[in-house]
């Protein structure tokens, strides 16, 4: 749907973890995170294909929100593509976007512009 510019790798964010869904002793999804000074921030949320649509991604993200979520980091926050329709899951998940730019790395197959989305779930009120 859309393609990075060239240039150098996004870096690895120091201290990140991830936590798996493991069913029939094989993976069917993750999600990677990292703090912040405020947020637990999440990336890299995948799912199998064939596990789509069966609450894997949000039994994972929960499991976050309710184990790494705490007063000093009592939210969740990511970053996403608009135009990958992601947003919307991860609007019925509770995130409300935050910020919409203009992406600088990343451009549509027809070579316009596509936004990234700052999406942010308050966990701990």
């Amino acid at each position: 749907m859309y393609t990075r510019r060239a240039g150098p790798p996004r870096a690895a964010w120091p201290g990140s973890r991830t936590v798996v869904a493991e069913r029939g002793g094989g993976l069917v999804g993750a999600v990677s995170f990292y703090l912040t000074e405020q947020q637990v921030r999440l990336f890299a949320v995948a799912v199998d294909p064939d596990w789509r649509r069966r609450g894997i991604a949000r039994a994972l993200i929960e499991w976050i929100a309710d184990n790494v979520c705490s007063e000093t980091h009592p939210e969740l926050g990511l970053y996403t593509v608009e135009e990958t329709g992601n947003a919307a899951i991860f609007e019925r998940l509770g995130f409300c976007i935050v910020s919409r730019r203009v992406a600088v790395d990343a451009v549509s197959p027809s070579g316009g512009p596509v936004h990234e989305l700052d999406m942010v779930r308050r966990v701990i009120r």
